[in-house]
């Protein structure tokens, strides 16, 4: 059922932007007398805290020789990943953008899925300040959320604000046993951001002429066209969109201009566009142009005609109107 590989990297592009949100924190060590001694950017990494406090437990001795893992630090790692159902839209909506490899295509990926993604970031300090120094360096851009752009579908060029809300902060201290043992101070903060996952990008031609036929019934046919001028300009030239309206009585006579073919229509008779079902009645038919009149519809070139009584089918070539429209109309 599912084929064709593809792949936007929704994932990966959350987790990297997230990363760099963080990436430059520092915290700074002074003396006694207020004077700054050292400053230490904070190291931060991908995992589970888990995974950086086996490590401290490795090694907790402080008077051991053996190098132990350095404090502070920041992780952080993907925890959730839930289906939004609440900014659910219509799954069928179609995003399309210009093809700039073919400029007589567009290209066209189906509507996203959307879910929420929690993020959870650990501070892990061996002492008090050094924690607080990076959670004020954080807290303060979070009210409670701090938005990103990024781009989704790199070939469309299509771009989302991405909204990160600070839902959580807690505090644990582990620390056991005696002077000599290492502790470690956490503070996880916890993060939630909505993603939209699409699914493969298709090229389709693009549409540059659209007639629309709106039956009366009673006093005839209205009838919209809409075209681009000139029909050969691309997505990305320079063009006119041509809209005309046109109303059609029911007593308006057309010339068909038949394409070459086998029998004889008969005046009188009816005769049916076999594509869109309109019907009128044969005035004439004489060196392959067909003029009927009683129109209940449009008609259309490359459409075949069949006659309700001479079973003479021929294809439209073209089509003409004999009579100016009706005064009804503005």
């Amino acid at each position: 059922m599912f084929s064709g590989h593809y792949y936007h990297a929704t994932t990966r592009k959350v987790v990297s932007v997230f990363g760099t949100l963080f990436n430059n924190i520092s915290v700074v060590r002074k003396d006694a007398t207020g004077k700054v001694v050292n400053i230490v950017r904070v190291p931060l990494a991908y995992g589970p805290k888990q995974k950086f406090l086996a490590r401290l437990d490795e090694q907790p001795n402080l008077d051991a020789g053996k190098v132990a893992i350095k404090l502070p630090r920041m992780s952080f790692e993907i925890f959730s990943l839930t289906y939004d159902s609440s900014t659910k839209t219509n799954r069928n909506n179609i995003l399309t953008a210009p093809d700039s490899t073919n400029g007589s295509k567009q290209l066209a990926v189906r509507n996203y899925a959307p879910y929420r993604m929690g993020i959870q970031l650990s501070i892990m300090a061996k002492n008090q300040d050094d924690a607080l120094q990076i959670l004020e360096q954080i807290l303060p851009n979070f009210q409670p959320e701090y938005t990103v752009t990024i781009k989704d579908l790199e070939e469309m060029n299509v771009t989302t604000d991405m909204p990160f809300v600070l839902t959580g902060v807690t505090m644990n201290e582990d620390y056991e046993g005696d002077f000599v043992q290492r502790r470690a101070i956490i503070y996880t903060l916890d993060f939630e951001t909505r993603l939209r996952f699409y699914g493969p990008v298709s090229k389709r031609a693009l549409i540059k002429t659209a007639n629309v036929a709106i039956n009366g019934n009673i006093s005839g046919t209205e009838q919209i066209s809409v075209q681009v001028d000139p029909l050969t300009a691309s997505a990305t030239d320079t063009y006119d969109v041509i809209t005309s309206v046109e109303f059609l009585n029911a007593s308006d006579k057309f010339s068909l201009t038949m394409q070459a073919g086998s029998g004889t229509y008969l005046a009188g008779e009816t005769i049916t566009d076999t594509a869109t079902g309109t019907t009128a009645k044969v005035t004439s038919f004489s060196n392959n142009v067909l003029v009927v009149s009683f129109a209940d519809g449009v008609f259309r070139i490359g459409n075949t005609v069949v006659g309700t009584t001479s079973a003479c089918s021929r294809t439209i070539g073209s089509v003409t109107q004999l009579i100016t429209p009706s005064p009804l109309d503005p």
